[in-house]
């Protein structure tokens, strides 16, 4: 497809790390995922905390790239929210 190669660099969530810099991150990889490395979000999360961006990275064994995130990575996603959240909302007090 043309252009597909310029689309998923703007995509890419390494291309905007900077703009992520005052708002917090969760990232989640399966050990096993077959489609993103576990290395390379490792790497993307070791570069958003250089720059100084608050960053929680869940890891969890297995279920690779579609059912890790279903099972695990949304539920833990939520719960990651609600406490971000809770935190900002006693800051305000």
């Amino acid at each position: 497809m043309p252009g597909m190669a310029k689309f998923l660099a703007w995509a890419s969530p390494s291309t905007h790390g900077a703009d992520l810099k005052s708002k917090p991150v969760f990232l989640f990889s399966a050990k096993d995922d077959s489609t993103v490395p576990t290395g390379t979000v490792q790497s993307f999360a070791d570069a958003l905390k250089k720059a100084g961006t608050e960053v929680e990275f869940m890891t969890v064994e297995s279920g690779e790239h579609y059912d890790s995130m279903i099972g695990k990575g949304i539920p833990a996603g939520i719960n990651w929210i609600k406490r971000v959240d809770a935190k900002r909302q006693a800051g305000k007090k």
